[in-house]
């Protein structure tokens, strides 16, 4: 190869080298955030220490609460199941449920239910009725939720590494 030759490889090279350590910078250091979909269940991070994973045994999408457990409607539940959508804003997790759990492993229809989730006050409260979820996360500055669907927040995960919520990520 000539000097020249040489030269524009060694160019190219770099330019190739910078763009990758651009895309390092942006990389997510946190672990937690790291975390995602594996070969035998689909998962993806919403605010520390909420996971969104999916169980193929009829419970769809679903979270577990980290503060033990929920009493909603007399009953006791320590995960939110069938989840339907997902919205998150100025640290509020959000969560709309179209069906409870009951205990006695029987799958029982009930009214939809809302659920607000506030991490960093430890705050896990669900609601029987949309207007009360309403007035409750406007009183926290929220006016209406921006709502999606699990599957669509994972494929956007599962392209970028990156969502909205997530602290430092472009």
């Amino acid at each position: 190869m000539s000097i020249k030759q040489h030269q524009a490889f060694f160019v190219i090279l770099s330019l190739f080298l910078l763009s990758s350590c651009n895309m390092i910078v942006h990389y997510q250091q946190d672990p937690f955030y790291r975390s995602g979909s594996e070969w035998d269940h689909l998962r993806f991070p919403l605010i520390k220490p909420y996971y969104a994973t999916y169980a193929a045994d009829g419970h769809g999408w679903n979270v577990n609460l980290e503060g033990g457990s929920l009493k909603l409607d007399s009953q006791y539940i320590f995960t939110i199941e069938h989840i339907q959508r997902i919205a998150v804003a100025e640290g509020v997790l959000m969560i709309y449920s179209s069906i409870q759990n009951s205990f006695d492993g029987n799958l029982e229809e009930k009214p939809p239910y809302w659920y607000v989730i506030i991490p960093e006050q430890n705050i896990e409260i669900g609601f029987d009725e949309e207007s009360k979820f309403l007035t409750y996360i406007q009183q926290r500055g929220i006016q209406e939720p921006t709502w999606r669907e699990p599957s669509a927040i994972l494929h956007e995960y599962d392209q970028t590494q990156c969502l909205a919520w997530i602290p430092n990520c472009k």
